[in-house]
């Protein structure tokens, strides 16, 4: 829970004497003893979140429903530990009952494994992806519950060429759209010849959703169902919507797998990995580079980096005041004539404010599904949201330490001016370059490096992405997408507009002179 960035507490609902090799024993608590401890937890520090997992009796499932129901818990994640990920059975045949019966229709998630779902649906054989999609739909009606998430990891391994078109793992995407529709700015990347991935299913009682990540190859898997449900109640009781809640949480799952691949504790076929990576890595001390292996897994998407990096609107209190309007009005003008991603830039706010001003303008963004960008000041990301980036300078706090400082989920910009900048940042785990100032600008007092610059950095920063910044307008908005940016970051072209939806607009009109598939590929 620590990892997830929230406060933990817990009731213990069954001991068990299990390792590596098995489970050798369960031991129940007494009834009133375990009530004691729920009691224990939610009468002090409460809770914004709640998680169940192993229930091993009917009674304790019943206990601990009517507890739910005393202390008003608002938002429940229920992991009906059935069966473990080796194959255990970890409670008795009538708890599955009485789980349907008592304590799913309190759940705002459930989140079985394809054994345990089948057993929810008294036996009903789960073999594909389109039967888990069934399953989910036909579990939220027998549950009550307002969610379903079917883990997929028990499936046969989903090789590339048996996907349906619209399966790009590991993405995170409705099942009946295509990814470029996609509009979730913390779904993993894979590596471009991924061989087989694990594919989740969500169903949120109106779309069902397929999340697929690159399958890591490794046994230190123990806890694994437990770890993501924990995980996802920690999104959620960070103010995430279920969707992201779940991405965020799978996306945490996965890099610990991976960060934990080679490690070797214990005899057993089930061995742990390290929940804590980012705090304390067991094998390396520094972040790895870009285009190492698997450092696709520890950063934000690229092909969505990418894709929203097109029109980068860049706010400016200066001009906001100048023009009468608020940073919420400015920002919400802006995405609504067509801005695809937006940092907030202030130079002189104190941290209170700038925080203020960034939570006033998170709701726009996050209903757009347009990512959040905090300019410079990390401490102000951290605690805005959990899905706010961070843009940092050459003279700021290195992205190296930036990114240590995130985790892998957030996007991370850095402003160069060179090759060896960029070679830098890359290094640093960047998910993007800000690369200019392209043209001189009232706004960038740097130096210019001019087209050939820019063009050096990209070539230099590939795969990651590069935004052109400085004295960009729209007339000369084309060539820096020519000269290999992604897009454009722009101030005054929109924010010094008396109309920036239209100025916003107009820009956007502008950009789509250039063939898109050109900048995407």
């Amino acid at each position: 829970m620590m990892a997830c960035g929230v406060f933990g507490t817990c009731a213990v609902t069954a001991l068990t004497a299990q390792n590596t090799q098995g489970v050798h024993s369960v031991h129940v608590p007494p009834l009133p003893f375990l009530a004691q401890q729920i009691d224990a937890c939610l009468e002090d520090i409460g809770s914004h979140a709640v998680k169940t997992g192993m229930l091993p009796t009917p009674a304790v499932v019943e206990l601990v429903a009517s507890k739910i129901r005393e202390h008003k818990v608002e938002q429940l994640v229920v992991d009906p530990v059935l069966v473990s990920t080796s194959g255990h059975a970890l409670a008795e045949d009538s708890v599955a009952k009485a789980l349907l019966r008592h304590l799913t229709p309190l759940a705002t998630l459930i989140t079985p494994n394809i054994p345990e779902a089948s057993a929810l649906l008294g036996g009903s054989p789960i073999q594909t992806i389109d039967d888990m999609e069934a399953a989910a739909k036909a579990l939220r009606e027998a549950a009550g519950c307002q969610a379903v998430l079917i883990k997929g990891g028990h499936l046969a391994n989903h090789k590339d060429e048996d996907k349906p078109a619209h399966i790009q793992p590991p993405s995170t995407l409705p099942s009946n759209t295509q990814q470029e529709e996609s509009t979730l700015a913390n779904a993993p990347a894979a590596k471009h010849k991924q061989t087989d991935a694990v594919v989740d299913v969500l169903f949120d009682g109106r779309l069902v959703h397929r999340l697929a990540r690159a399958r890591v190859d490794t046994a230190n898997t123990h806890g694994t169902g437990c770890t993501l449900a924990s995980a996802i109640a920690a999104e959620l009781s960070k103010g995430l919507p279920m969707l992201q809640a779940v991405d965020a949480a799978s996306q945490y799952l996965h890099a610990a797998l991976w960060n934990s691949k080679a490690s070797h504790i214990g005899k057993g076929a089930q061995r742990p990995f390290n929940h804590g990576w980012m705090l304390a890595d067991w094998h390396r001390r520094t972040f790895p580079s870009y285009n190492v292996e698997g450092m696709a897994h520890q950063t934000a998407d690229p092909k969505f980096v990418r894709r929203m990096l097109w029109l980068y609107a860049v706010t400016d209190p200066d001009l906001n005041q100048r023009h009468g309007r608020s940073l919420r009005n400015a920002v919400t003008a802006a995405i609504a004539g067509g801005a695809t991603m937006v940092q907030v830039r202030e130079k002189s706010a104190c941290g209170g404010a700038f925080l203020a001003e960034v939570k006033s303008v998170l709701p726009v963004c996050r209903a757009a599904g347009v990512p959040l960008i905090v300019n410079d000041r990390v401490d102000v990301a951290l605690a805005a949201g959990p899905d706010v980036g961070v843009h940092v300078g050459q003279e700021d706090i290195p992205a190296s330490e930036v990114r240590q400082l995130l985790g892998p989920n957030r996007i991370l910009g850095v402003t160069v001016k060179s090759v060896e900048e960029a070679l830098r940042a890359k290094q640093d785990g960047a998910d993007y370059l800000g690369a200019g100032a392209v043209y001189a600008s009232s706004t960038k007092d740097s130096g210019v490096i001019g087209l050939p610059g820019l063009a050096k950095v990209c070539t230099a920063a590939a795969p990651v992405p590069v935004v052109a910044i400085g004295g960009i307008q729209t007339a000369n908005a084309l060539e820096p997408l020519r000269a290999g940016a992604v897009g454009v970051a722009v101030v005054s072209v929109l924010f010094g507009a008396d109309d920036v939806q239209e100025a916003t607009r107009k820009l956007s009109a502008r950009l789509q002179q250039v063939e898109q598939k050109s900048l995407v590929a």
